[in-house]
């Protein structure tokens, strides 16, 4: 960290500057700590880009979206202000070098060990960052800071803001997005870019921290030969260490739909069951320096001359304005990534900041809501079946948050204040009971709170503000306010949640918050699926032919469907159905395999479907999966559960699918998964 210049600000919005981080290609970024005492990264954008509508728009909703990833992998987006004369963003401060640092200055490769736990926690923020509807666009090892406790990713999302135009690679003011030598083949090329593209620099990382270059070439080889090599050329492998190899290849493949995808990252990259820290000791004992200087900044030497960047009153109508989230007055050193509640923008998911890693080799007891190489060496990530509660199974929304109340005023004068509420209790009584006798015994906390017309199932789709399409459905049946009323289904293609629905309230529409009650895979239920409280509303349509489902700025319309019962699946899909292929070996060689689906009767939220997949005439793999939509001759299913009880080690999980008949061809099934839905669909026969 560097001392402040006489030209920097002394405060920026409600954040009182530090230091100077660094300078990256859209500004400068400071060290600076909040009223509470919140350590946080500051990036202010540069004038030349601020002057442009285009880029404050793209910036604008760039931050909306970042805002939205959870988890523990990722420094998170606090506070920002997209529309002042400096626009400005702010983030958690993680106190570590970056994976660039380490390999080029202060250490040089990393172990092989100390790789692979580096890809299963990047692998990590991947999904989250992806599963926000984002893709970073811009990893590279200066985007990637290391903790005692695992690595980060930081700047997710930001590069985005700096295109021109969909699909253009280069901004106005001539920067490329993405960095040389860390770029994927369809950046290269200006080509749309997907999740997929984020894998191809996952690799090109990883490469970098086992041996200290890429494997298109040394960093210093130059701007355009790096590029054409990334985009024409192979990977050179040749010194990556041999367990470590194929991971990084698979990552590699020109094309992106050939490349592996997160899911499979994390399986290939279980952690080991070693309690040693993941970085080399010197390395360990160099993080904890870096932390410890972190305090010596606490009064940095004051300029009451420096001019001031003013914090602007946030303002829920407007496209720009970030609500700022209340800094917390325990945090001090290294900000873990500690997420925050919805901005009125778009209330996205928001996950519970996990455990810190224990400060020894050893772990103390303690609750890890998500299984990590980090936490707990010896509980590695496998999705698992949950349990199913027994009232025929919805999912939870992907977003949604628990933000804490007000603190509760201290108490005084206790004896006065207790004598008026004994009073007031009486009074409320009293008033209840001749509501009652005046009413006749009915009102809105009677049985029937909710209108007949709102009963019985309903399901549709809407696409979240990244354009991603995501299934939603709800079934509702008579109760009355704060009772559970029904359930609901949410499925994103790589999430599905299961919720339990409590009445709010019920005046001409029907409001809801949202109970976990299941999830696939099982850990969400403490993220993205977890409890929400924030009311959610369904209103009938005047013909009562449809319904409208709300929350925050996100909106549905809802058709009716059917109930959940022991026969949802339309009886021509059931069966065992095959597809027999032929694949390249590892070795070389060609291997004969067949997948076969099989598919039982059952009802919406339970598992129907299995399929296994067998090479040369033995079961390698076997995963089963939930019955989540029915609509004519096509069902919707959400994502694999794996079966390790059958399967190899090397088996990953996949997300939902679509499956469903041609009109006139009952002995065919077509198969499409809800990440490619762009693709050609995969055909089974029928398997008499």
């Amino acid at each position: 960290m560097d001392r402040l210049m006489p030209q920097d600000p002394h405060r920026i919005g409600a954040y009182r500057l530090l230091g100077r981080l660094g300078e990256g290609g859209m500004g400068q970024v400071y060290l600076a700590r909040s009223e509470r005492g919140r350590t946080v990264a500051v990036k202010t954008i540069r004038s030349a880009l601020a002057q442009e509508p285009d880029f404050r728009r793209r910036f604008s909703l760039e931050i909306a979206a970042a805002r939205r990833v959870g988890g523990r992998w990722t420094a998170p987006v606090l506070d920002a202000d997209t529309e002042g004369p400096v626009p400005w963003v702010a983030t958690g401060y993680i106190a570590g070098p970056s994976l660039h640092e380490i390999v080029s200055r202060d250490y040089g490769p990393l172990p092989e060990r100390s790789v692979r736990l580096l890809a299963n926690g990047l692998a990590h923020a991947l999904r989250d960052i992806h599963d926000a509807g984002l893709v970073h666009r811009d990893l590279k090892p200066s985007n990637v800071l290391l903790t005692i406790d695992g690595p980060r990713v930081i700047d997710f999302g930001i590069a985005r803001a700096l295109e021109s135009a969909p699909g253009e690679g280069v901004t106005r003011t001539g920067a490329t997005v993405g960095s040389p030598g860390f770029m994927s083949p369809e950046q290269v090329r200006g080509q749309q870019i997907s999740p997929a593209s984020d894998v191809f620099c996952y690799g090109s990382l990883l490469a970098y921290a086992a041996t200290g270059r890429t494997p298109f070439g040394a960093l210093d080889s130059g701007v355009h030969i790096l590029m054409f090599r990334i985009a024409e050329e192979g990977p050179d492998l040749t010194d990556i260490p041999e367990g470590l190899r194929r991971l990084i290849a698979g990552c590699l493949v020109k094309e992106p739909e050939r490349r592996t995808s997160v899911e499979e990252l994390l399986a290939a990259t279980t952690p080991d069951n070693s309690r040693e820290p993941w970085l080399p000791g010197e390395l360990v004992a160099q993080l904890g320096r870096h932390a410890v200087a972190l305090l010596d900044s606490e009064n940095p030497e004051s300029r009451t001359d420096a001019r001031a960047v003013p914090a602007e009153p946030a303002d829920p109508t407007a496209t720009g304005a970030i609500a700022a989230a209340p800094a917390d007055p325990t945090a001090t050193g290294a900000a873990g990534p500690t997420a925050v509640g919805p901005t009125p923008l778009d209330p996205g998911p928001t996950r519970p900041a996990p455990p810190s890693w224990p400060s020894s080799a050893t772990p103390q007891p303690r609750p890890v809501p998500v299984p990590s190489p980090y936490s707990q060496p010896n509980t590695p990530y496998r999705p698992d079946v949950p349990s199913i509660p027994s009232l025929g199974g919805y999912g939870p929304s992907p977003y949604g948050s628990t933000g804490a109340g007000p603190a509760a005023p201290r108490r005084r004068r206790a004896v006065p204040i207790l004598a008026v509420g004994a009073v007031l209790v009486v009074m409320a009584v009293l008033g209840v009971v001749v509501a009652t006798q005046l009413t006749g015994g009915s009102g809105s906390g009677s049985d029937a709170a909710i209108d007949e017309g709102y009963l019985g199932a309903w399901q549709g789709e809407y696409e979240n503000a990244s354009g991603e399409v995501r299934e939603l459905r709800f079934e509702i049946t008579q109760g009355a306010e704060g009772e559970i009323v029904g359930s609901a289904l949410t499925l994103s293609p790589t999430i599905l949640c299961s919720y339990e629905v409590r009445l709010d309230s019920f005046e001409e529409r029907l409001s809801f918050t949202e109970e976990s009650a299941w999830a696939v895979p099982s850990h969400q239920t403490t993220e993205t699926c977890r409890d929400n409280s924030t009311p959610q509303t369904l209103q009938l349509s005047g013909n009562g032919e449809e319904m409208t489902w709300n929350y925050g700025e996100q909106t549905a319309t809802l058709s009716p469907a059917d109930t959940a019962s022991e026969a949802n699946v339309p009886e021509t899909l059931l069966g065992a159905w095959r597809d027999e292929w032929r694949d390249e070996g590892l070795d070389g060689e060609e291997v004969d395999g067949e997948d076969i689906i099989t598919i039982s009767q059952g009802p919406i939220g339970e598992p129907v479907l299995r399929f296994e997949r067998s090479e040369a005439g033995e079961l390698v793999c076997a995963w089963d999966n939930r019955l989540v939509k029915v609509e004519g001759r096509e069902i919707t299913l959400g994502p694999d559960v794996l079966d390790e009880s059958v399967s190899d080690p090397d088996c990953g999980v996949y997300s939902g699918f679509r499956l469903w008949h041609e009109e006139d061809d009952d002995d065919t099934i077509k198969v499409i998964w809800l990440t490619a839905l762009d693709s050609d669909p995969g055909e089974f026969e029928r398997n008499d």
